[in-house]
């Protein structure tokens, strides 16, 4: 924080939500998903935000929480999600073909965690990725667990242009 102004820069709210993720690891694991979508009508980010929280999320609370009502959980289960089309840099070279897709990390408590990741395998439980696959409009999904001490890589790479 740039003490001299009073500011509060996009890195200090970064840094200061990771720590207090990274505060919550004894009850929460974290997991960086990529879903890319199948270009299809109607592409926009509206249409793939909503997308991804009614259909992918909405997929993982059914299996983390098969007996209650899913909507109350889905806001909680994915706090930071962020929608990409096209975004380009120095380092990449991007066609007009690039494909829609949400970066997001996801937080679910630890006693529910091997419903979503085998721990043998270290991936992607089966079960999931067959439901998230299932999906009409996905073309690809990827899962990993985040280490401790690295939330805050991943929230700074999938804000990465982002305006909050």
């Amino acid at each position: 924080m740039n003490r001299k102004n009073f500011t509060i820069t996009k890195e200090d709210i970064i840094a200061n939500e990771s720590n207090w993720l990274e505060g919550l690891r004894y009850k929460f694991e974290y997991f960086a998903l990529t879903v890319v979508f199948k270009d299809k009508v109607n592409n926009n980010e509206i249409r793939w935000t909503d997308e991804y929280n009614k259909r992918i999320i909405g997929k993982i609370a059914k299996l983390i929480y098969p007996s209650k009502r899913t909507n109350d959980f889905s806001k909680s289960l994915s706090p930071h999600s962020y929608y990409e089309k096209d975004i380009r840099s120095k380092f990449k070279n991007f066609t007009d073909q690039s494909p829609h897709h949400i970066h997001a990390l996801l937080q679910i408590e630890k006693r529910r965690s091997f419903k979503i990741w085998d721990y043998h395998k270290n991936e992607i439980s089966e079960r999931l990725k067959k439901d998230l696959l299932s999906v009409d409009t996905v073309q690809s999904i990827e899962m990993k667990i985040i280490s401790a001490g690295m939330i805050e890589g991943w929230l700074k790479y999938i804000q990465k242009g982002k305006i909050f």
